[in-house]
């Protein structure tokens, strides 16, 4: 009998089976290393940037593989060693075990989550709002799942939510933490990048944020997952404070730059996205199909895996695959002819990250980010036997292994939230919960 992720959605999809071509350099025992970059390396990611501002598809598709060629046998491989959790485990994980080690966190958390954190650190020092972000996620989640504490989830949830409301900035950007005090190398880039926009006239820093990224594209992270997390608010409360705080998000992302830097894009095209799902309003449509189209997909090769080293690396070919899964949603609310390519687009993705893991066990342990694509895949394409096969991999490493033997080092690494994209998946296929992150037209005014 069919058990776990395997059995979600088994009505709505037929998807085939096959097995990703996942490059013997995800081995770490033939990881090549990384390819330093050259001043022709250099010169192609800069006509890249060109054309993509130009808004020439033909010529970002040519390019990239321009740069495909270049790297040769580096493309698409991580530009650090692959790093995996074995054993590898591939019964059906033990749902209670995953809600109790979840809600162990939860409590560990309290009085220390991100927003605890700001408030101890004033004027400076705030973690970073993806921080604030991935609990309120998974706070809404485990909410969503009918967890026996879903209402002190909902709670801490929306502390979080009111602490972004309060750190958004007067251009709707979600901004990057600033301390001009601060030592390391984080903070020298930062400082850095605030004196070049400065000398060229831009307003930088707004309280203790930096509002601007020169165009180098890196307040997309931050600035998305913080929007999407309000839209996500929203929907479950019906509080409209959320939604006007993620469209003034989105509408400062409207006006960012295609950037060479495939992932960065794809945060702004997540927000995008899912602002349309929820208002049905074609701008943020328009807009998501330009950060996509000219900034993600051409960079993702034939096997699945974008193809320079940084992006090619777990985390962030799991976050760019999720945010894929919320393109094709909204494509497919608006009945989009381009369902069909980036329903391909989308599988190559999800089929490599699932081969990744079963060949080579839980990848990115720590963060957990392909348990969260891999679940929104599930939960929006439908059952497909590997992609359940390499969740279940990296919950059972999770639940099994690293959570219990890193407890003590909370709330520092790794992150168990992410088991909640794992708990409210087997609700739904339990008919026990529903995900308003997939069905959002059906939720909208409040989680009934």
């Amino acid at each position: 009998m069919l058990t776990g992720l395997k059995v979600i959605f088994l009505a709505l999809s037929t998807l085939a089976v096959a097995a990703a071509s996942l490059p013997i350099g995800f081995d770490p025992a033939h990881w090549p290393g990384e390819k330093p970059p050259s001043p022709a390396y250099k010169e192609l990611i800069a006509r890249l940037r060109d054309a993509q501002n130009q808004r020439d598809s033909n010529q970002v598709r040519q390019i990239a593989l321009k740069i495909q060629q270049y790297l040769g046998n580096y493309a698409g491989i991580p530009q650090t060693k692959p790093v995996y959790g074995s054993p590898i485990e591939r019964g059906t994980p033990d749902l209670s075990a995953a809600t109790a080690l979840n809600w162990k966190a939860f409590e560990i958390m309290r009085g220390k989550n991100a927003w605890d954190l700001a408030v101890k650190a004033k004027p400076y020092g705030q973690p970073r709002l993806r921080v604030t972000t991935r609990t309120v996620v998974s706070d809404l989640r485990a909410f969503e799942a009918g967890l026996p504490q879903s209402e002190e989830y909902r709670n801490t949830a929306l502390q979080g939510l009111n602490y972004l409301l309060a750190q958004q900035a007067s251009t709707g950007v979600f901004g990057y933490p600033y301390n001009p005090n601060a030592k390391g190398a984080v903070s020298s880039q930062a400082l850095n990048l605030v004196r070049q926009g400065e000398s060229r006239g831009l307003k930088m820093v707004e309280g203790s944020w930096i509002i601007d990224d020169g165009e180098d594209g890196g307040l997309q992270f931050d600035n998305g997952e913080a929007g999407a997390a309000l839209l996500y608010g929203y929907v479950l409360t019906g509080d409209s404070r959320y939604l006007q705080a993620a469209r003034h998000a989105a509408d400062w992302a409207i006006g960012r730059p295609i950037v060479p830097n495939w992932n960065y894009n794809s945060y702004s095209g997540y927000l995008l996205a899912r602002m349309y799902r929820v208002t049905g309003e074609r701008k943020y449509l328009d807009a998501a199909v330009d950060k996509f189209e000219l900034g993600v997909l051409p960079g993702q090769m034939e096997n699945g895996r974008w193809v320079d080293q940084h992006n090619a690396r777990p985390q962030y070919h799991a976050l760019m695959t999720r945010n894929l899964v919320e393109y094709l949603l909204a494509l497919q609310q608006a009945k989009d002819p381009r369902v069909k390519n980036v329903r391909h687009h989308t599988i190559l993705a999800l089929d490599s990250l699932a081969e990744e893991q079963i060949r080579y066990g839980a990848s990115n342990a720590e963060e957990g980010l392909p348990l969260e694509a891999l679940s929104s895949g599930l939960l929006a394409l439908g059952t497909n036997p590997r992609w359940a096969e390499a969740a279940d991999i990296q919950v059972n490493y999770e639940i099994n292994h690293l959570l219990p033997a890193t407890i003590g080092k909370w709330p520092e690494e790794p992150h168990p939230e992410v088991l909640t994209d794992y708990i409210l998946a087997r609700k739904v296929q339990e008919h026990e919960a529903r995900a308003c992150e997939i069905a959002v037209a059906k939720c909208i005014g409040g989680l009934k």
